[in-house]
């Protein structure tokens, strides 16, 4: 008669070690805030573009319609905020600004920087303030 052995069981393996959790960065600086103000204000200012071409109060591509977009210079997500940022273009020059800013303004000789600056300044002198 035969007689069964059991089988021995397989060592147990040892689990590896796990890493230990990394808790996420959570970004420092100034909470990101619009400026609703100046944005609304930023939309009835002619497009960027049209006034560097003295074009009068829309710059040819969108006649008579007040459908502008502010763009800001230096991007929110880099810290850009909305006063002295932002400049008013039109929704074609702002599609083509989006990106390439060195680029947009080689091709239509606009200091974009200096643009927002300046309207910055009108804002305040405005009193809007």
């Amino acid at each position: 008669m035969t007689t069964f052995r059991p089988v021995p069981k397989p060592a147990k393996r040892e689990k590896a070690p796990r890493p230990p959790k990394v808790r996420k960065r959570v970004k420092q600086g100034p909470p990101k805030t619009r400026d609703r103000a100046y944005l609304d204000w930023i939309k009835t200012q002619p497009c960027a573009v049209g006034y560097t071409f003295g074009r009068g109060t829309h710059c040819g591509y969108f006649p008579g319609r007040p459908c502008m977009e502010p763009a800001h210079v230096k991007t929110k997500g880099s810290g850009g905020a909305d006063r002295g940022n932002t400049v008013p273009l039109c929704p074609l020059h702002h599609d083509e600004q989006e990106g390439d800013i060195e680029g947009f303004e080689a091709t239509y000789g606009v200091n974009l920087k200096l643009e927002a600056a300046y309207l910055l300044v009108r804002f305040i002198e405005e009193g809007h303030d």
